[in-house]
């Protein structure tokens, strides 16, 4: 099994390779394409749902919405019209939902990223105009919000957030929506003239029906790569990103009296900090000292009778950023391993004194993005403490042992886009544990796309070493028909 050594040098090679040579087709920037042309304004407009301010006069009017469901490709039974404009640090979309019964729309209040039975509407970016990943902004009638990140161009991911600002307003007439999507929550490379993907779609609840700005057949294979141009925005300049929270913790746990706590009382003090900065305006560093996980929503208690282990969802800020670059046919990665809680228990325990119930992440440093040669890039590196618990053995003695020993995590990742909306990649992690065998995998991995992404051809091939003797080889090749006209 190659070193990890030799996987870094091939990754790093990969990723300083010029992104122009690379062999890119992607969808042509012709006229055939739906387009919208966004208004450069100044600043200052205010986002109230009412679409008065004098951009919404000066910006282009587009509408032609088409249904998706549940009569896919006739005309859309209400009209909509959409608008868009920006400025230096925003991208703004102005929506008029015209409606026949206005006293009919659904308007339903729920929470933030939950789904519901309303009237809805979808602004959806594609700012690297890579045909694959894509920003989406969702407005309920009510004013409530839900965004959604999407990759690999139809696969999404509803545990992205960002912050943005949305209104809406009912009229006589129907309702309205206004946004405000900062350029800080898109990646996109700065071009003098770009041109974004660009999708709109509105949902009327009462008819189950999915308006949508373009048409795009049932029949079709993926998403993003078949979204409209936003073209226009001219003079763009992205906006400095830094972020910096630091933070400090104090609180007290109870719990029953026994010999470990007699008093059934704990106090627990604690300090770090979290920073996040734009290298590029498509390429993000994020890092952390002894990172606060205490606002993380808990898990769902599992009953796990097999003998795998259970795989819980992602949900810490840190590891959340730029997660899907590591998303590969076989998992490499698990990032909940990162911070687990301690795996080893002593033998001789009669009752403990002091036990941590996660292993503490000291440090971690995570550089993610797209270059505008279309290569994605992906490297984490984390450092967690040696843990150990007190406690009174079965003699008697109070006694200190180590229950999760001091680790480095190394994980690296460049996926590069080729031909028409395929791609192909690489992938290397490294877990080097005190008093332990280093553990490696490396694989290389690709996704071909063809005829209009109507047939496919996934696959990967990838190894590890565990130890001694303990080498490994694996692999997995799909091909698929994912679109176009089945035939009996």
């Amino acid at each position: 099994m190659p070193s990890s050594k030799a996987f870094l040098v091939l990754i790093l090679a990969l990723a300083l390779y010029p992104g122009r040579t690379a062999v890119m087709a992607q969808v042509a920037d012709d006229d055939s394409v739906k387009s919208i042309t966004a208004v450069r304004i100044n600043p200052g407009v205010r986002v109230d749902g009412i679409l008065d301010d004098k951009c919404w006069k000066e910006a282009t009017r587009s509408t032609g919405f088409v249904q998706y469901q549940p009569d896919n490709g006739t005309p859309a039974s209400e009209s909509t019209f959409v608008r868009v404009a920006y400025d230096d640090e925003a991208l703004y979309v102005g929506m008029e939902m015209y409606d026949s019964e206005p006293e009919k729309i659904v308007s339903r209040l729920t929470r933030r990223d939950r789904w519901a039975d309303g009237d809805l509407v979808h602004v959806i970016v594609d700012s690297h105009h890579d045909h694959k990943t894509a920003y989406a902004f969702t407005t309920y009638a009510s004013g409530t919000q839900r965004d959604v990140y999407y990759w690999n161009d139809n696969w999404s991911d509803d545990t992205w957030d960002a912050v943005w600002e949305s209104a809406t307003q009912m009229t006589g007439r129907g309702w309205t929506a206004e946004y405000r999507i900062p350029f800080h929550c898109l990646r996109f490379a700065c071009e003098e003239d770009p041109v974004w993907g660009i999708y709109f779609s509105r949902s009327i609840s009462r008819k189950s029906e999915l308006d949508r700005w373009l048409h795009i057949p049932e029949s079709a294979s993926g998403f993003v790569s078949h979204f409209g141009h936003l073209k226009g925005m001219e003079g763009l300049s992205p906006p400095a990103r830094l972020e910096v929270l630091p933070y400090g913790v104090s609180y007290a746990e109870t719990e029953a009296k026994h010999p470990g706590n007699p008093d059934g009382r704990d106090y627990v003090h604690d300090m770090g900090f979290d920073l996040k900065y734009g290298l590029t305006s498509n390429i993000t560093l994020d890092a952390t000292v002894n990172p606060d996980f205490g606002q993380v929503e808990a898990d769902e208690t599992v009953l796990n009778l097999s003998t795998f282990e259970t795989r819980y969802p992602e949900k810490r800020p840190f590891f959340l950023e730029g997660s899907k670059i590591f998303d590969t046919p076989f998992d490499l990665f698990y990032s909940r391993r990162i911070g687990r809680p301690p795996s080893i228990s002593p033998e001789d325990v009669d009752y403990y004194i002091d036990r941590p119930m996660a292993t503490t992440i000291l440090a971690a440093a995570k550089v993610s993005g797209k270059t505008a040669g279309g290569t994605s890039i992906g490297i984490l590196e984390s450092v967690t403490r040696r843990e150990e618990a007190r406690y009174v053995d079965t003699t008697g003695v109070k006694r200190t042992a180590m229950t999760e020993p001091e680790g480095n995590y190394l994980v690296a990742r460049v996926k590069q886009d080729i031909l028409e909306n395929s791609s192909v990649g690489i992938m290397a992690t490294a877990v080097n544990q005190e008093s332990s065998y280093p553990e490696y995998t490396g694989g290389a991995d690709w996704n071909f796309r063809f005829r209009g992404g109507d047939y496919q051809c996934n696959g990967q091939v990838l190894g590890s070493s565990t130890g001694p003797d303990e080498d490994g080889l694996g692999g997995i090749l799909i091909f698929e028909k994912a679109g176009g006209e089945s035939r009996l």
